[in-house]
């Protein structure tokens, strides 16, 4: 049961409607309608004087945008091959020993050789 309740919530999340409401809050999706839909949205937006933050701070593009450029980010897309990510238990790990060093309590060569140690073990439970 509880299989296939998730399944329905994989298949709402992958429905039109939310895909398009997820491209339309500045998200990458899965939906190629829903990406281009709102890619033309946003170059209609952003040729038209819509602003754009950077790092807090409001300012706007400058050029034009037009549909090559939604083709370019797909065929971007479509030749990604890998995938980068992070393994939160040693992500946990630095956050946990960095402090240390940062805060002229430890040695760098410390706290590296701390942080190996405690990403090996990781390592090794998980086989």
């Amino acid at each position: 049961m509880l299989i296939g309740a998730c399944a329905e919530f994989v298949k709402t999340l992958l429905s039109e409607d939310i895909q398009a409401k997820i491209a339309m809050n500045d998200c990458f999706v899965l939906n190629r309608k829903a990406f281009c839909d709102a890619g033309t949205c946003a170059i209609e937006y952003y040729n038209n004087g819509g602003g754009i933050f950077y790092n807090g701070f409001m300012g706007f593009v400058s050029g034009k945008y037009d549909e090559q450029d939604i083709d370019n980010i797909e065929d971007t897309i479509l030749n990604c091959s890998k995938i980068r990510t992070d393994n939160p238990s040693i992500s946990i790990i630095l956050i946990e020993e960095m402090p240390a060093y940062f805060l002229d309590q430890k040695e760098l060569d410390a706290v590296i050789a701390i942080i190996q140690d405690r990403a090996q073990t990781v390592l090794d439970e998980r086989g």
